[in-house]
Order: C-alpha cells, then sequence, then structure tokens
C-alpha cells in the first residue's frame, strides 16, 4: 500500500500532541469513536435495565410467556438492538487495541 505524504508542519503539531505518527492519531481517534458509539448502546441498556429491574434475556422470556403489549414489544426490539450494538462495539474496541 502507498504511503499518503504528510505535510512536515501536521507531522510537527501531531509530535506536540505526543503522537508518534499519523497512524497512532487515527488509532486514538477511531478508539474514541468506538468507544463514544459502545457508551451510547450501554446507556441505552441500562436504561431498560433500571426500567424493568431485569436483564435483557429475562426480559426477553417474560414477554414470551406473557400476553400481547405493544410497549414491551417496542421495548423488546430497542433493548434488543441495544444488546447487539454494544456486543459489536465492543468487539470492534477489542479488534482496534489488537491493531499494531
Amino acid at each position: 500500500m502507498k504511503e499518503a505524504k504528510v505535510d512536515q508542519r501536521l507531522l510537527n503539531i501531531l509530535r506536540e500532541l505526543s503522537f508518534q505518527n499519523a497512524s497512532e492519531l487515527i488509532k486514538d481517534y477511531m478508539l474514541t469513536e468506538l468507544l463514544y458509539r459502545l457508551s451510547n448502546f450501554s446507556a441505552e441498556v441500562q436504561h431498560f435495565e433500571k426500567k424493568y429491574g431485569i436483564s435483557y434475556f429475562d426480559f426477553e422470556k417474560s414477554y414470551e410467556q406473557g400476553g400481547e403489549d405493544f410497549e414491551k414489544y417496542d421495548d423488546l426490539m430497542s433493548w434488543q438492538f441495544a444488546e447487539e450494538g454494544q456486543k459489536y462495539w465492543s468487539a470492534k474496541v477489542e479488534e482496534l487495541k489488537r491493531v499494531s
């Protein structure tokens, strides 16, 4: 892969910000973005855990055993999306940590 040329002034500023190179800056930015996204999904999961006082797994089981309830169904779908998002972005954080 061809390396992009970076203006020396940018490299000087990078070093002043304690980054060794552009790759380090990119990785740092990506980690910040991943953690932001993970935080949003985690907050959503916590919201539902607090609202219902149980885990997603227990809520899903309870919903399936109960009668039709549109509000709970909407919450179930939103909670499921938040759980999946939390797992996805958590895996991406771990993946980025393994990048050298």
